[in-house]
């Protein structure tokens, strides 16, 4: 079964698209899933809105981690200290995280 327009017009009303980069936001792209109708548990939107979930998820996780890390420079710790508690390489970290940690 295919979307209709009328039901593309109704999340389009709901919806703006960004018209800088002339393509259509997620939210946009959200309604538009959920005003499908849904052929299997595939096409519900219900996958869209967990990818959404995710991105949130890991866009607060990283802005946890920058916090974290801002809170042990200020408190003395260095970044080797860091370095090994993410398990990554010291270069790779300071180069990522000293303009938000140190600034």
């Amino acid at each position: 079964m295919q979307v209709t327009r009328a039901q593309v017009n109704a999340a389009r009303g709901q919806i703006v698209t960004d018209r800088r980069l002339g393509r259509a936001t997620p939210q946009w792209v959200l309604a538009v899933a959920d005003a499908a109708p849904a052929r299997s548990a595939w096409r519900d939107g219900l996958h869209l809105r967990a990818i959404s979930a995710a991105q949130a998820a890991y866009e607060e996780a990283g802005a946890a981690l920058v916090r974290a890390i801002r809170q042990a420079r200020r408190a003395g710790d260095t970044w080797s200290m860091i370095a090994i508690v993410l398990e990554r390489p010291e270069q790779e970290i300071r180069r990522r995280f000293a303009r938000d940690a140190d600034g």
